[in-house]
């Protein structure tokens, strides 16, 4: 997402700091929650790799570390918006990040009844 936003004029790009994961391309781990104190954002729009009416949103292993980053976006958003493919609706992964209810609106390639 950062190299398309580069290329317009009037969007600046914050980074955290943190650990760099090369495979899911997020930063995490406490240098990143550090940075994230003091901030509230109206939006959030967290990718998801599995997503559950029961079980809430949840990462799986090897991503463990996302898991709490996503929990303070969660904790300190007006609006969760969770984006995923169709096919990660319906499953369940082992880190746990949020409730359902937590969630404002999920965001698919094409409208999902229920």
């Amino acid at each position: 997402m950062a190299n398309e936003l580069r290329k317009r004029p009037h969007i600046d790009v914050i980074f955290l700091g943190g650990t760099y994961n090369k495979e899911s391309q997020t930063t995490v781990g406490d240098t990143a929650i550090q940075q994230l104190q003091g901030f509230y954002f109206d939006q959030c729009f967290l990718g998801a790799y599995a997503v559950d009416t029961k079980n809430g949103i949840s990462v799986p292993f090897p991503y463990e570390d996302e898991a709490a980053v996503k929990r303070y976006f969660v904790t300190n958003s007006s609006e969760v918006h969770i984006m995923g493919a169709c096919s990660k609706l319906n499953k369940v992964s082992n880190y746990v990040v949020c409730p359902i209810e937590a969630v404002t609106k999920i965001l698919c390639e094409h409208p999902v009844d229920g």
